[in-house]
């Protein structure tokens, strides 16, 4: 078996997360394949105030821009 780790989750910087996992048919001399495909996790949901301070830096941004914040919709 050889399994492939990466470190990309910056909120967890001494962890490591599987990428792949690769199992070696037993007694041929085959490439390595795939066992099963990486589930991809869903980004966790913002807290409000996350978002707000989100909203926040886009509204200075575009006021940095001489765009009006107030009369853009709410961004996603």
């Amino acid at each position: 078996m050889i399994m492939e780790q990466i470190r990309d989750d910056p909120r967890c910087p001494d962890q490591l997360r599987i990428l792949e996992v690769w199992v070696l048919p037993k007694g041929q001399e085959d490439q390595p394949r795939p066992a099963t495909a990486a589930p991809q996790a869903m980004p966790p949901q913002p807290t409000p105030e996350q978002a707000r301070l989100a909203q926040e830096g886009i509204d200075l941004y575009l006021k940095a821009h001489g765009a009006d914040p107030e009369g853009q919709p709410p961004s996603q």
